[in-house]
């Protein structure tokens, strides 16, 4: 028997049977839990308020793509613009929105490795899915994480048209993607890749990838056309693709980091043992991909030899959906940038030790029995091996949170003690320094303060940081706006942009920092940025 038959016998996608359902309702469980832990607690000045902040300025008038950035692509902003109107600010709203998407995407998950792998071990890709990226979960920065469920259903179809060669599924497929990319372009870039591959795998004739790919295109133009007549009509060709390929693309360069260095914990505390797993990880997912890439060319060339078909286009999809994904990620190597891209690891990390399984322990020779308490016995001790190296029972406690309400926000967030002080006294201070109507150029890429001291920045390219500017024009246009309304406060940060005195303002923007310079002077200090007031003027008594 072949392997690819023989995993055919063991990997069934069947999810009505009682053993799917249980684990459908453990993911579901296991995932709204550790969710839950982070919905209500910590506030990222930046990576969490962004949307917010667009949607605070569209409120007051301000146009998308025009007087309104920072939206690559606009469906960011769905979970935001729900948020917002339900009860604004609307930090909790989008967050338990990002919540709903995240454990999504865990059930998503455990579907697909039903096409690739036995039960058990699409519920470990799943669960470890589940509880993956503590970190960023606490600083809400996995946005690759969240929108990946579209990626996901388009991979799904696309399974299926492999059962049917129905290719109206590949159309849906398409559809999928390219609905995804409204919300998220790198995952749907990355499956849609992975499906063209994979095609290419499927069929000998070349003919039979032109159907499938016009099939799996159709989807696609069929929601993008629409949306570049909106388009056209509206911001106009030029300024999308500026906004959602341009921009993000020259942030992403000029933001560029390096993989962290490997350093073996002296102490092996958790802390340390912690940074020692996400450095490594940069490094074993090469090994993995390219282990992959390996097994699968060798199956493919015996069975172009043997011309018999080939029998894990899907595999080939999945490989290369995570692959591309990941390679996008390398150019800003930290941590939020891998977890973003996790779940295909996880899921091909799974699909190998079932493979490793099968092969130490076959289903012929141990029975059914044994091999059921093998599989169940590697599936706990890898998601907790998963867990102890993450670090994720760590985040758990209460304290570790929060615990502290931040008065000064309308939506119950909580945080550690001393972040509540510095919050309150951060938005306090900012309405104190400044009248209600006045604006406040904040050059600390923490938008989330204007939002809650409802005080307006430039709108405009006004979150400032490497790749804000495209030209020495663009930054000069900037300058030129906040001539014609002069803020009250200008907020410098202490600290340049990544901790990196290349990144500071006055390399990046060096303009708007000479003019800021020529026409401010210092007022005071908070605990990270310097006050800034126009020269002449004094800050309010008492502030």
């Amino acid at each position: 028997m072949s392997a690819a038959a023989t995993q055919t016998t063991e990997a069934t996608h069947t999810l009505r049977d009682p053993q799917s359902r249980l684990h459908l309702l453990i993911i579901l469980v296991v995932s709204c839990s550790y969710e839950a832990l982070f919905t209500q607690f910590g506030i990222n000045p930046l990576d969490d308020s962004w949307p917010i902040y667009a949607i605070w300025n569209m409120d007051k008038g301000g146009a998308l793509f025009h007087d309104v950035l920072w939206v690559f692509p606009p469906g960011h902003l769905i979970p935001a613009w729900i948020g917002y109107h339900l009860a604004p600010p609307g930090l909790v709203g989008a967050r338990i929105i990002y919540a709903i998407f995240a454990v999504a995407v865990s059930l998503g998950i455990y579907v697909l490795g039903r096409r690739l792998m036995p039960a058990r071990f699409a519920l470990l890709a799943a669960l470890m899915t589940s509880v993956a990226a503590p970190d960023s979960h606490l600083m809400h920065l996995v946005f690759g994480y969240r929108y990946m469920i579209f990626s996901i259903l388009g991979l799904l179809a696309f399974a299926r048209y492999i059962d049917t060669r129905n290719r109206r599924l590949l159309f849906i497929a398409g559809l999928w993607l390219a609905g995804g990319a409204f919300f998220r372009l790198g995952p749907q870039f990355a499956a849609g890749c992975g499906i063209g591959v994979a095609i290419m795998a499927m069929h000998r004739d070349p003919r039979e990838w032109l159907l499938d790919w016009r099939a799996l295109g159709g989807g696609v133009l069929a929601v993008f056309v629409p949306l570049l007549v909106w388009a056209a009509a509206s911001v106009g060709l030029e300024t999308l693709w500026r906004e959602l390929v341009t921009r993000p693309a020259t942030m992403l360069l000029l933001q560029s980091l390096p993989f962290p260095p490997i350093e073996f914990p002296e102490e092996w505390n958790r802390v340390d043992i912690r940074k020692w797993f996400v450095a490594s990880q940069f490094r074993v997912i090469w090994v993995l991909y390219g282990g992959y890439l390996a097994a699968l060319f060798i199956r493919w060339l015996r069975a172009f030899r043997s011309r018999e078909p080939f029998g894990h286009p899907l595999l080939v999809a999945v490989w290369l959906w995570g692959l591309a994904f990941f390679l996008r990620s390398l150019t800003r190597s930290d941590e939020p940038h891998l977890d973003s891209v996790i779940p295909p690891v996880l899921l091909l990390a799974s699909h190998g030790v079932y493979m490793v399984v099968r092969r130490v322990a076959p289903l012929t020779e141990t029975g059914a029995g044994k091999r059921a308490w093998i599989d169940r016995g590697v599936i706990l001790a890898a998601v907790a091996l998963w867990i102890v190296l993450l670090g994720v029972d760590t985040y758990v406690p209460h304290a570790r949170r929060g615990g502290n309400v931040v008065h000064a926000v309308k939506d119950r967030i909580e945080v550690g003690q001393k972040s509540q002080a510095l919050l309150t006294d951060l938005i306090v201070r900012r309405m104190k320094l400044t009248p209600p109507n006045a604006r406040i150029l904040d050059l600390t890429v923490s938008p989330i303060y204007l939002v809650l001291a409802d005080r307006r920045g430039y709108n405009a390219p006004d979150i400032v940081m490497p790749g804000t500017f495209l030209s020495p024009e663009e930054e000069q246009d900037f300058i030129n706006r906040v001539k014609r309304n002069p803020p009250a406060l200008v907020i410098w940060s202490k600290k340049p942009f990544d901790r990196n005195p290349e990144k500071a303002v006055e390399l990046t923007s060096p303009k708007l920092a000479a003019w800021v310079k020529a026409n401010y002077t210092m007022w005071g200090l908070e605990r990270k940025h310097f006050l800034m007031g126009r020269k002449g003027t004094h800050p309010p008594a008492g502030w």
